[in-house]
């Protein structure tokens, strides 16, 4: 079954990944970035590639992501979000935070700020000191976020233990989003958004205006809205691509700020989208079964109420 979910992921990326990725360099996606600004959303923009070990490729993640920084102007100018085992953590913490502070650095100087990206589970101690080194620190604070993922089990102690609760985050789900063992994520669907809501509940009363990142769900997302009350006091973030657009327009045309992240690649890593394609495709694969689940349910209620009234 398993062999059966990759080929249909596969097949699914080779027709619709490229769908879900903003531009092939850094000049594609800056035009992205501007066109999505134009219709009033803010953006972060997302270089493409994880899991890297050789140093030389780290270099180029490091020297693609000043440069994107470099060529930003006012009319495309967003945030970046980064991957530890992009830049360095996959040979050392100290490797990442070295990267992490040329980038920083280089984000400060344009008044945007770096969204440090959660990956696996055996990576998130070592980001969460990473990214405390900055967050901690007032010449950084206002100029980094960091992505926590409701799924883990152990997720509130480990924020805990690094400071975040008064930290900038952003909160996801990341349910499916990495293979992880089965004992540290929570399985259900209903205890992920319980637990999605007491993050940014908590950061929230914590004097902090964390980011919201949906892809398409609706009934969270206005959730969400509710629970906050002051749009001032919240952001959404949404994926670049076809799903969630609808949601995304309606948000924006209701007040709220909206944010899209954009992945991209260049040159040097020009295949980095395919296992990301491949993620997003099994994505929308979890979604259209989940949305058959809930056709079939409702036709089966119906029918089952039918009877009984007859």
């Amino acid at each position: 079954m398993s062999m059966l979910r990759r080929i249909f992921d596969e097949v699914g990326c080779r027709l619709l990944g490229r769908m879900f990725v903003g531009g092939r360099s850094i000049e594609d996606v800056l035009k992205t970035g501007e066109r999505l600004k134009k219709e009033g959303y803010k953006v972060t923009y997302n270089l493409l590639g994880e899991h890297q070990g050789d140093s030389v490729f780290v270099d180029y993640a490091l020297r693609t992501t000043l440069e994107l920084i470099g060529k930003m102007s006012e009319r495309n100018q967003g945030n970046v979000a980064i991957k530890p085992s992009l830049y360095g953590l996959q040979i050392s913490p100290d490797s990442f935070l070295a990267n992490a502070k040329f980038i920083v650095e280089r984000a400060k100087s344009q008044g945007i700020s770096v969204e440090f990206d959660a990956e696996q589970q055996s990576f998130t101690n070592d980001t969460f000191k990473v990214f405390n080194f900055f967050a901690s620190r007032m010449e950084y604070r206002g100029f980094v976020a960091q992505c926590v993922q409701a799924h883990a089990r152990n997720i509130m102690s480990v924020m805990t233990k690094y400071g975040l609760w008064n930290k900038r985050i952003r909160v996801v789900k990341g349910a499916g989003v990495y293979k992880e063992n089965a004992d540290r994520v929570i399985g259900d669907e209903k205890d992920i958004l319980v637990r999605y809501k007491q993050i940014a509940i908590l950061n929230r009363d914590n004097w902090q205006a964390p980011l919201i990142a949906t892809v398409r769900d609706r009934t969270l997302a206005y959730e969400m809205a509710k629970i906050f009350r002051n749009p001032n006091t919240f952001e959404f973030e949404m994926l670049y691509g076809p799903i969630g657009k609808r949601l995304s327009r309606e948000l924006l045309e209701k007040g709220y700020s909206v944010r899209i992240y954009i992945p991209f690649t260049d040159i040097w890593c020009k295949d980095a989208w395919i296992e990301y394609g491949i993620r997003r495709s099994a994505m929308m694969r979890r979604l259209a079964l989940g949305e058959v689940k809930r056709i079939i349910g409702k036709v089966f209620f119906r029918h089952h109420d039918s009877f009984e009234n007859n």
